[in-house]
């Protein structure tokens, strides 16, 4: 995955958040992403796949 399609797919992902969940604001927004990614590679962040693939369904259902 490019980084113009991985920025567009962070930026859907970043919306649904706001949308379903309205007090959420840009530190927890952070969290809920590195919390909920699809982690490959070691576990953790590594330097090629970061902290992983953000999971946008993992991401709405993990806060309540």
């Amino acid at each position: 995955m490019g980084s113009a399609l991985a920025a567009a797919h962070a930026a859907g992902s970043i919306a649904l958040l706001y949308e379903n969940h309205p007090w959420m604001n840009s530190v927890l927004v952070d969290a809920v992403l590195r919390k909920s990614a699809d982690d490959y590679g070691t576990p953790g962040k590594d330097p090629y796949f970061g902290f992983g693939q953000i999971n946008a369904g993992k991401a709405v259902n993990l806060v309540k």
